[in-house]
Formats: structure tokens, C-alpha cells, sequence
């Protein structure tokens, strides 16, 4: 298990230790894109959204582009 705070992940490059992991799951609105892939990878197999980021559901859905994300 790998647990890194926002902030801290676009200090360094982490894209090949989360990308490795059997699993992932992203906090919230983690940038999961091109963009950002060299800090956060671009593996996402599931997304958490907290009670407060749940007002924002539909933009933070619109932007994924595949089906791996699910709402529990």
C-alpha cells in the first residue's frame, strides 16, 4: 500500500511506483492525465470521493474517459 498526500506527490516523479501497484485508488480529484503522469501515474482502478468533494460529482466524472470508476 502506497499513501501519498496531493501536495507532496508533484515533488517527485512517482509515476513508475503507483503505476506498479496491483491496485489504485485515487482520492477525490487527484490528476490522473497527461499532464501530471510523470508525478502520479496514470493507472486509476478506483476513485474516492468524500461526502464534502460530492457537490462537484458530475465535472469530477466527466473527467475520466473509460469505466473503471464506479459510485458505492
Amino acid at each position: 500500500m502506497l499513501l501519498i498526500k496531493l501536495r507532496d506527490l508533484l515533488k517527485t516523479e512517482f509515476r513508475g511506483e503507483i503505476d506498479s501497484h496491483y491496485v489504485v485508488f485515487q482520492d477525490n480529484k487527484a490528476p490522473i492525465n497527461e499532464k501530471y503522469a510523470k508525478y502520479v501515474g496514470l493507472k486509476k482502478d478506483f476513485c474516492l470521493v468524500v461526502r464534502g468533494a460530492a457537490y462537484n460529482i458530475v465535472p469530477i466524472l466527466n473527467g475520466f474517459d473509460d469505466d473503471t470508476y464506479h459510485i458505492v
